[in-house]
């Protein structure tokens, strides 16, 4: 029996993060994630929902569980009005959640155009199964501070281990809020940099959102930045650009 899945909904938009911050992209993205961000600007991907959407022209609109291959029909969709060229970004929610639906969507486009995948690289044994299938991995560093429980150096850790031995194509993102400390934020950066020394790594001042109700000040991810660079990461600090153009 073919494997079904949750999603929230499929979009066309510019990638507003990460090492590929302005490229036009088609983003799928998954429902359900286990974890709980105190700066999480994605509610409705927390939970798996009843339908889904997809925001073409008119709309379209379906209920879950849904099959890979009419996921892959809704991104043809897409296609048919710009062309086959956009990357493809699935996201979140946490789409590692969901290994099996994976492991039978990803094929579908992988062979065709580039795939990235948006995770909080908590879940190395799930990255394992499709990294075959992924171009690009996007991975969160959870800072403690920034989360509602849990801590999860750990399995950072293992994640970036498959990241590296699978020789991924990756970035960290580390979203820093006003709670962040020096010494967290350092602690973090010596496990990546223990990895991967030369992984591209973004701080992102967080949008306020939830339980955040301010970001931090320009001053604060300057000194941040320089205290990255001190490590000898490859760091930027780049913003929520697709929030500050005000788009999806």
């Amino acid at each position: 029996m073919a494997e079904q899945g949750s999603i929230v909904e499929v979009f066309a938009s510019l990638q507003g993060e990460g090492l590929y911050c302005g490229e036009p992209q088609i983003f799928v993205r998954l429902g359900g994630c286990p974890l709980r961000c105190l700066y999480c600007d994605t509610p409705q991907g927390l939970e798996a929902p009843a339908g889904w959407i997809a925001h073409l022209e008119p709309e379209r609109r379906g209920t879950n569980p849904v099959s890979a291959e009419a996921v892959a029909e809704l991104v043809r969709a897409f296609d048919a009005r710009w062309g086959a060229t956009r990357t493809i970004s699935v996201t979140g929610g946490e789409p590692l959640a969901q290994p099996d639906f994976l492991a039978e969507l990803l094929p579908r486009w992988h062979q065709q155009r580039r795939v990235h995948l948006e995770t909080a690289g908590v879940h190395p044994a799930a990255l394992e199964r499709i990294a075959a299938h992924v171009d690009h991995v996007s991975m969160d560093w959870k800072l403690a501070s920034t989360m509602e429980r849990g801590r999860y150096d750990e399995r950072h850790a293992a994640f970036l281990d498959v990241v590296v031995a699978r020789g991924l194509d990756a970035c960290v993102k580390i979203v820093i809020t006003p709670a962040v400390t020096d010494a967290e934020l350092s602690a973090a950066l010596e496990l990546v940099l223990a990895r991967a020394p030369r992984l591209a790594i973004f701080l992102q001042p967080a949008t306020p959102a939830r339980s955040i109700d301010r970001g931090p000040s320009a001053e604060r991810m300057d000194a941040l930045a320089r205290l990255a660079l001190a490590q000898g990461a490859s760091v930027r600090v780049l913003p929520q650009v697709h929030k500050l153009l005000g788009i999806r």
